[in-house]
């Protein structure tokens, strides 16, 4: 591993900037203290922007291959507009007057779409406030690992991921249904590889799950990394059409998958977000 170190200080705060290039595929961890502070940089990516607090710097690839840590230059993309000066009608141009029967139409159109704004918006509205009163209830590990939330009575059961013996964990509020899986492996994770296994384990995931994998990037969980995603579902004997949005947060030898599953056309999902945030790891 090749690492360099830079200690950046920002409105009186020390920050330890790290990149850690692997050997064999090229890839650069970018870390702020020791956390991922960006997504990992391959062998044809330039730069990367890292924020350290209200400060953006900007970390650059040099040909040499070696790296380069600079403030990011202002942006003045937001500066106001140029003033142009209105422009003026002529007394002699007539004003355009829409004819009676024109009013009658477009207020007869217009009628149409807002009744058709509210019933759609009162069932999408409808649906959302449904699940803002989702029964949770504290689920603890049997040997204190872990503690989520469950709606109910969760359901356990064993299968595979990768090849790698998994427990999951279900439970279910209506249409909604939150998972939670974990693996355990054979070894303790090394920081410098979570992006690789993780990346590999979510396209295994959502192979194995037959879906489309809309979105995925790095955030931040019960104070580890995590590689967040969304992924489109298609009709199944298992699933109906819908959506799975999750995250993976490794964890010494363990790796969490907790998700959640919704039916298509509910994109207000409050309740997914409230799950996907319950999981706690020891510290």
């Amino acid at each position: 591993m090749s690492t360099k170190t830079w200690t950046i200080h920002v409105a009186g705060v020390s920050y330890e900037v790290t990149a850690v290039t692997d050997p064999e595929n090229g890839r650069t961890f970018v870390r702020v203290d020791g956390r991922m502070a960006a997504r990992p940089m391959s062998a044809a990516d330039e730069e990367r922007d890292v924020d350290l607090g209200s400060a953006r710097y900007i970390l650059r690839r040099l040909p040499s291959g070696d790296f380069d840590l600079d403030p990011a230059p202002p942006d003045f993309s937001a500066g106001a507009p140029a003033w142009t000066p209105p422009t003026r009608k002529t007394l002699a141009t007539p004003i355009q007057r829409p004819s009676a029967g024109g009013k009658g139409v477009f207020r007869i159109v217009a009628g149409i779409i807002v009744t058709i704004v509210l019933v759609l918006g009162w069932r999408y509205a409808k649906d959302a406030i449904s699940y803002l009163r989702v029964p949770w209830q504290t689920y603890t590990a049997p040997d204190s690992s872990f503690r989520i939330a469950v709606a109910g009575k969760p359901e356990q059961e064993s299968n595979y991921i990768n090849g790698y013996a998994a427990v999951q964990l279900r439970s279910r509020y209506k249409d909604h249904i939150y998972l939670l899986e974990w693996i355990n492996l054979p070894f303790v994770l090394p920081y410098e590889k979570e992006g690789e296994v993780l990346n590999s384990m979510l396209e295994g995931f959502v192979q194995g799950e037959n879906a489309k994998l809309i979105e995925r990037d790095w955030s931040h969980a019960t104070g580890r990394d995590a590689l967040h995603f969304i992924a489109q579902l298609p009709g199944s004997k298992e699933w109906s059409r819908g959506t799975l949005r999750g995250q993976l947060i490794p964890d010494g030898k363990r790796i969490y998958i907790v998700y959640a599953f919704v039916p298509q056309g509910e994109s207000l999902a409050f309740d997914v977000g409230e799950y996907l945030r319950s999981i706690e790891l020891p510290r």
